[in-house]
């Protein structure tokens, strides 16, 4: 509450974020013509590089703004969290995941060194054999006819929103027996979660988010 919203990453809205008068601006990656504009506003920083993991951000952040103390709480928080699931997990170790992004046009599979790919990769888990493309985006839309490409032991898939025209098409593929007959939805190996926390760039709350969707699909309640 009380942050304002100037517009998105490479499209700021440069009058509204001149007049909150910052003393530092920190951006992620952005067009050379745009680093330009911002430091006439105010002396202007990159946090991330696109792919690179959570954690070298957090602590570029931290370095800048003297925080170092608080980034390193946080990334330890998040290795005691992936000791205790992991542990969690041992019955499962090894298993794949599917992680999918259901859009308008399609489902697509995420790269294996994508932000999600490298918790569930921390967590002792994997990607199937058939989503080990290199890269932390996405696949093209898949077609409902290579839907087997979907398919591992578990089966997460997200959409960007949570109602609109991706949820209208994933709806629309459950009916068909193509996703009825994917293994991880014949033995109820399947969950949805958030798209866009999943199937994007995210930092330390993603992570834990993620940590948890693992732990609540794959961990019997007691």
């Amino acid at each position: 509450q009380g942050i304002a919203v100037i517009g998105d990453l490479d499209n700021p809205n440069l009058e509204q974020l001149a007049a909150l008068t910052p003393d530092l601006i920190l951006t992620g990656p952005a067009k050379p013509e745009l680093l330009t504009l911002l430091n006439q506003i105010a002396p202007t920083l990159v946090t991330a590089k696109w792919g690179a993991p959570w954690q070298e951000s957090l602590q570029r952040i931290a370095t800048i703004v003297g925080r170092q103390p608080e980034a390193d709480a946080v990334i330890t928080r998040y290795q005691q969290r992936v000791t205790e699931v992991r542990a969690q997990l041992q019955p499962w170790q090894g298993q794949s995941i599917s992680i999918v992004r259901w859009n308008p046009k399609g489902p697509a599979y995420m790269f294996k060194d994508s932000f999600a790919s490298r918790i569930i990769t921390d967590l002792g888990l994997r990607r199937p054999a058939h989503q080990q493309d290199p890269g932390h985006t996405h696949s093209q839309a898949l077609s409902l006819e290579s839907l087997e490409l979907l398919d591992g032991d578990w089966l997460l898939i997200g959409t960007l929103s949570a109602t609109g025209d991706a949820v209208d098409a994933l709806e629309q593929a459950r009916t068909t027996p193509a996703f009825r007959q994917l293994g991880a939805i014949r033995h109820g190996h399947y969950g949805a979660v958030d798209g866009s926390l999943w199937t994007s760039t995210g930092g330390p709350y993603a992570a834990l988010q993620v940590i948890a969707d693992v732990q609540k699909l794959l961990v019997p309640s007691p």
